[in-house]
């Protein structure tokens, strides 16, 4: 992303189309990826509340990938700004086979706890159960006074209990969790089709903290990711 955008709003495509045409005239397709799982510093620092908060309470700080908060609203406006710079960019050139949003989404991360996804969270109880009194009839809240009196107390399943979280309020948030981060890749994904007739597809692996049925449901094809560990041998 970095190479993409190098500055808010400075978009360098000149030297990805470039490879693509060269490769294009040995005869070979390309898959483009889009680059959201790397964003770059500019982007962070400054703002720690962008970045991803672990159930730990732990915040991440900029390096290695998967290190924002996927729910945060500035984050995902960069994000679709630039995706749509990219499909704008190449979507009309020779050899084009299809595009993979992201990379390995959830691969490294689970749920984040930060503040916008708690905010977010609560949102979608209201709109799952419609009020706190159903929600407490339907997770058993009574049970060691876990009962709410409105959906602002309810808390995110962080690790800062004695003993387990309610296991009714545990499972949602990962619902929550895996909903949030397939309309992150439904959002791409129609940017892209304004401008490309190629297939989109998600390079993942059962592994991942997604919903693979869900996940997958506005997309092209499945891909699967496996990587070996280990020394290859000469056989292989």
């Amino acid at each position: 992303w970095a190479d993409i955008e190098p500055g808010p709003g400075k978009f360098k495509i000149k030297m990805f189309t470039e490879v693509m045409m060269r490769l294009h005239s040995k005869g070979i397709e390309t898959i483009f990826c889009t680059p959201t799982a790397t964003p770059p510093v500019w982007l962070s620092h400054g703002h720690p509340e962008r970045l991803f908060m672990g159930v730990d309470g732990i915040r991440m700080t900029h390096g290695s990938r998967q290190h924002f908060c996927t729910n945060n609203p500035y984050f995902r406006k960069r994000c679709a700004l630039v995706v749509e710079a990219i499909a704008e960019g190449i979507s009309g050139l020779p050899g084009l086979a299809g595009w993979q949003i992201d990379n390995e989404l959830k691969s490294h991360v689970s749920e984040c706890c930060c503040e916008e996804c708690a905010r977010q969270w609560r949102q979608w109880l209201k709109k799952r159960f419609g009020t706190v009194a159903k929600l407490n009839h339907d997770w058993g809240t009574s049970l060691w006074s876990q009962k709410y009196s409105s959906f602002a107390q309810v808390p995110v399943p962080m690790k800062n209990t004695p003993f387990t979280h309610n296991p009714s309020l545990a499972t949602e948030y990962r619902l929550f969790s895996r909903e949030k981060i397939a309309e992150f890749q439904d959002e791409q994904s129609a940017i892209i089709r304004r401008y490309s007739k190629a297939p989109i597809t998600h390079n993942s692996n059962v592994r991942h903290y997604l919903d693979h049925d869900r996940h997958f449901r506005n997309l092209d094809f499945a891909s699967f990711d496996a990587n070996k560990d280990g020394k290859i041998t000469p056989d292989e």
